[in-house]
């Protein structure tokens, strides 16, 4: 491909993620003719973390490739951002990480990790209340120049907050996994939004705004549960394919998503989520094969607590959808 875009001269906004295992003439020869954006992926500071969790790697390698990466950025004026996962295997890394970045004058962008054997939010509860009021003292304490990256590290302490708040609260997060060992996807209910007043209509109008610009069809669905979690109404004919509609009203939230994902994927991936104290967000991938790429139906759920229930919106991304036979 970039053989292709040099041979053509075609002047294009290029970027690569790399983990930094190969520098070598080709890399050079390649960078040396095309001004490249860099991700560059790394999971720790340490040799003993970061070769733990990416079997297989030299770190002092890595290290002196990453050096390599950063000033190339430096001299053909390109991005270099870093990149690593919020993991349990590196959360006494994480800071450094952030340091790291900051030490060479680029952008830290700290990756939740959704995976449950892995994310450091899965922690156990007294674990993770230990984890994150560190992580609050080390962000706090830690002289970093570039504010961006203070915020990202404000950020991930947020994530573990919030997810210490819902554990609290009781109330049902819907919340996918990927694909486990026993099951290609299941539904989660130990997580909650908490118990706070109903959103006024000017807060879903404007939620309902920036749905319909970020879905293809320019249409935003509703779905209302009560307390128990079942859909007591639902308005989605006009964002869902008309064959993947199943009857959802009088079943539990859980079964009417189950039975859209058989009918559209079958296999559900969860691409994107946020939760605070008065809404969840999520973007999830109906996909036809139990693999992560970029086949499949992209479903973005908003949900808020209203009354005894919860009010979910519901948009859609076409633009990777090819109809699951």
């Amino acid at each position: 491909v970039w053989d292709l875009v040099r041979e053509l001269g075609l002047e294009l906004e290029l970027q690569v993620t790399t983990n930094g295992t190969v520098w070598n003439d080709r890399v050079a020869e390649v960078l040396d003719a095309l001004p490249m954006q860099v991700t560059f992926s790394i999971d720790g500071v340490t040799a003993a973390t970061n070769e733990s969790i990416r079997v297989g790697t030299d770190h002092d390698e890595v290290l002196a490739n990453l050096d390599r990466f950063a000033r190339y950025a430096r001299d053909r004026g390109t991005r270099l951002d870093l990149s690593f996962c919020v993991l349990q295997r590196n959360h006494h890394e994480l800071v450094d990480l952030l340091a790291l970045a900051d030490g060479l004058g680029v952008e830290a962008h700290p990756q939740l990790v959704l995976d449950p054997d892995h994310g450091l939010q899965r922690l156990p509860t007294d674990e993770l209340v230990v984890v994150a009021e560190r992580l609050r003292r080390e962000v706090a304490a830690r002289d970093l120049r570039l504010a961006v990256n203070r915020v990202a590290g404000e950020k991930m302490v947020g994530w573990l907050d919030a997810e210490l708040a819902q554990r609290r609260t009781g109330h049902p997060l819907r919340l996918w996994e990927p694909p486990g060992r026993d099951t290609v996807a299941h539904s989660a209910t130990t997580r909650g939004l908490a118990a706070t007043a109903a959103p006024g209509r000017s807060s879903l109008d404007e939620t309902r705004e920036r749905l319909a610009d970020w879905s293809t069809t320019g249409v935003v669905g509703e779905v209302v549960t009560d307390g128990a979690d079942v859909v007591i109404r639902a308005e989605l004919e006009a964002v869902l394919p008309e064959a993947a509609l199943p009857p959802a009203v009088g079943r539990p939230f859980a079964v009417a998503l189950e039975q859209l994902a058989e009918a559209v994927g079958p296999h559900v991936w969860v691409v994107d989520e946020w939760a605070d104290e008065a809404a969840v967000d999520q973007t999830l991938l109906l996909a036809p094969t139990p693999l992560r790429d970029k086949a499949g139906l992209l479903v973005r759920l908003w949900s808020v607590p209203v009354d005894s229930g919860v009010h979910t919106l519901v948009a859609v991304d076409h633009s990777f959808h090819r109809p699951h036979p």
